[in-house]
């Protein structure tokens, strides 16, 4: 794998590699990868580098799927999808998708409370 960056992974100093792992976020698998096997080559002691890799990348996933939500026009963009999820995804909270399954919890009741409506006022004629 190829050193792209400037300055190059491999001449950066040992705190400025640890940054580099500490903030997937910031960087690019690629940039985490060679500063995981730098660290490796240097022989740093503490063997959470790998794992710490992989723990800072399954919270910025989750962190992602929690503020996933749905737009304005998914309805209309995406039919089939948004009305196959309203009608049959009921766990959304188990998967980690929180504000999606809040929305949905919020459409189904101003659909049952419309339909009531409705039905009340075709009931009254």
């Amino acid at each position: 794998m190829t050193d792209d960056f400037t300055p190059p992974i491999k001449s950066r100093s040992l705190e400025q590699l640890r940054e580099i792992i500490d903030a997937p976020e910031n960087w690019n698998s690629k940039a985490i990868r060679l500063a995981n096997e730098e660290l490796y080559n240097r022989k740093v002691s503490g063997g959470l580098v790998t794992p710490n890799i992989e723990i800072k990348e399954k919270i910025v996933e989750n962190a992602s799927k929690a503020t996933e939500s749905y737009s304005v026009l998914d309805p209309f963009t995406k039919p089939k999808t948004f009305l196959y999820e309203l009608l049959f995804v009921w766990n959304y909270n188990k998967s980690g998708y929180f504000l999606k399954a809040r929305q949905l919890i919020t459409i189904r009741l101003i659909i049952i409370v419309f339909v009531i409506f409705i039905w009340s006022l075709l009931r009254i004629k």
